[in-house]
Parts: structure tokens; sequence; C-alpha cells
């Protein structure tokens, strides 16, 4: 059985949605999207090259991976595998497993498995 408290907080969510107007159910769901909102990684000169050490062998050695990234300001997973490295851009180019291509800019890379 849930306490007291939740059960007042989810009645007051339900007692009150039927009187709001329809902007502000759009504003209140603009804030509950916005909070999962996550910040673009940054990256050191470091890790940077280190990123592209493991994605040239990944390249080389024909690997499928795993890539973590920030895109519309949420984390996006992909695997396949890298097909072009632009060192020019920092991006590497992958192929999914279904055949899609994508360009990954390395700075916006969380992590690479």
């Amino acid at each position: 059985m849930a306490n007291r408290d939740e059960l007042i907080k989810d009645r007051g969510n339900i007692k009150w949605t039927s009187m709001m107007l329809a902007e502000h159910r759009g504003l209140l769901q603009q804030l509950e999207e916005s909070a999962r909102d996550v910040n673009p990684p940054v990256k050191s000169a470091e890790e940077l090259a280190e990123l592209a050490e493991q994605a040239a062998w990944a390249l080389e050695q024909r690997r499928i991976v795993t890539i973590s990234y920030w895109q519309n300001k949420r984390k996006q997973t992909t695997s396949g595998l890298i097909k072009q490295i632009d060192r020019r851009t920092q991006a590497l180019m992958i192929v999914t497993e279904c055949g899609g291509v994508s360009w990954i800019a390395a700075k916006t890379i969380f992590s690479f498995e």
C-alpha cells in the first residue's frame, strides 16, 4: 500500500490537470522534458587523442563499436562499423547494422567501446 504522501501528491496532479488550460499542460510537459536534458561532454586534447587512436584501431580491425554520444540534448547510442575518419572535421562515419550511415563528431562522444 502506498504511503499517504504519495497518494496526496498523485491525487493533486489528477485533481488539477482537468482544470488546467492546454497551454499550461504543454508548459508542464516541456518542463518535464527539459529536466531530462544532458549537457554535452567536455573533452580534453588527451581524451580526443585517445579517442582517435581507438577509432583508428577499430577502423583498421573492422570491429563493430558501440558509441554513446550527445545529440539534441540527449545521450544517444549507436553500434556499427567505422567506415571513415575525417580528421579535418574530427568526425566518424558509422555504418549501422541496419545499413544506416551516421556522422558523429568526436567532441560529442561520451564513451567508445
